[in-house]
């Protein structure tokens, strides 16, 4: 039984396992239906980049506020019941924020209000799931099935979202979304949760000296992740195309082409990167793929055409991929170790929200002192710095 518990993969039947594949494919298409557009539709709306940089601030910073009472309460429900009312939260969010041009700066509010709730209480649960039912010896391979539905969902959604929001508006997007993301919430209904529930958080004999490195490390991962899932896209919009407000909703189709291009590459690599998890070579694949990541930050400065584009967004989706799986897989083996999932997944993602509060902090500020272009220089420079601190990790799975 104990095995079984551990082990998921390998007794659920076929309808379990594609119920949960399934449930995840149609919240990351949902998520990237709009996600890559949020910050332009912001823009588009009038607001300028110091100001869409601390919404962003203060949104990453309300999810590091509430990230240990939602450990809380996903310990308490399980991470299948946390993933289903996740998804139920995202829906409020998508709909108040396509009543924007009405509502303005109350739309933007409840649109990261319930948007971090959902965000929070989803990342959490899927980690804390996949951690406790990962087959340890195949976890790299379990890891490139997870990033390869990811990457089918990034590839196609963004086209698709651009689409929609050219011919019928960004709102569109925003409704489709909303819809996928209860159809997404109903084979998390159906299936059963795998986890013991009705559990404690506690920090007591935590062992905080062999997890702080990681822990530290994850705010490289912040970093990383708002620089290039936000921060890219909108610097492609106000800068390179210099797309302000036109007839057109155009912008939308460019901006999902061009990041869907690339993610054939992260499509194919993640069962490449998954092996070499598997046969032990993950800690040079972790040093590799971030110093590989960091470089792209720069060559991101000196992008101006939509074939330069293309390259940076492949090289950056052959690190990322390569970085995040084995990153990942060294967080997943070091919760193990820990004898305190929940509670280290929890100081996990707090990292992770500081990082990228940090991020977007620098890019107003950057932004106010120096203007919108020289501002997003620096902040690709100073990207390229601090996600460096993914080096410092030093899981033990790789030493």
């Amino acid at each position: 039984m104990i095995i079984k518990q551990r082990h998921f993969w390998r007794h659920a039947t076929f309808s379990e396992v594609a119920e949960l594949y399934m449930a995840r494919l149609l919240r990351q298409s949902a998520n990237s239906l709009f996600s890559t557009f949020a910050a332009i539709y912001l823009y588009r709306s009038g607001y300028g980049l110091v100001e869409i940089a601390l919404f962003y601030t203060v949104y990453s910073l309300g999810k590091f506020v509430i990230v240990l009472p939602i450990s809380r309460v996903v310990a308490y429900i399980g991470p299948k019941h946390g993933m289903f009312w996740a998804n139920l939260c995202m829906i409020p969010a998508l709909l108040i924020f396509s009543m924007l041009p009405s509502l303005g700066a109350w739309a933007v509010v409840g649109f990261f209000l319930f948007q971090g709730i959902s965000v929070v209480l989803y990342d959490l649960s899927h980690k804390v799931n996949f951690s406790k039912i990962k087959n340890a010896k195949y976890a790299g391979r379990e890891l490139g099935v997870m990033n390869i539905i990811d990457k089918v969902a990034a590839g196609v959604s963004p086209v698709v979202g651009g689409l929609i929001a050219w011919y019928g508006g960004p709102q569109w997007t925003l409704w489709v979304a909303a819809f996928m993301l209860m159809c997404a919430a109903i084979p998390l209904f159906l299936t059963e949760e795998q986890i013991t529930t009705k559990q404690k958080i506690s920090f007591k004999k935590f062992p905080f000296k062999s997890t702080w490195r990681s822990v530290v490390a994850q705010a490289g991962v912040g970093v990383d992740v708002a620089a290039t899932a936000v921060l890219w896209p909108l610097m492609l919009a106000m800068v390179v195309f210099m797309d302000k407000s036109g007839a057109h909703d155009s912008i939308y189709v460019k901006i999902g082409v061009l990041a869907s291009i690339a993610l054939v590459v992260g499509f194919v690599m993640s069962r490449v990167f998954g092996r070499l998890i598997d046969k032990n070579k993950g800690g040079l694949l972790l040093k590799y793929s971030v110093n590989a990541n960091a470089v792209v930050h720069l060559l991101r400065l000196g992008v101006s055409t939509p074939m330069g584009i293309i390259m940076v967004n492949i090289l950056n989706e052959a690190a990322t991929v390569g970085q995040n799986m084995a990153f990942m897989r060294g967080i997943f083996d070091t919760a193990d170790r820990s004898g305190y999932r929940i509670s280290y997944l929890t100081l996990v993602e707090m990292s992770n929200y500081l990082g990228a509060s940090l991020m977007y902090a620098t890019t107003a500020g950057t932004a106010w002192l120096m203007g919108d272009s020289t501002g997003f220089m620096a902040t690709f420079i100073f990207a390229a710095a601090l996600m460096s601190l993914m080096r410092i990790a030093n899981f033990p799975l790789y030493r």
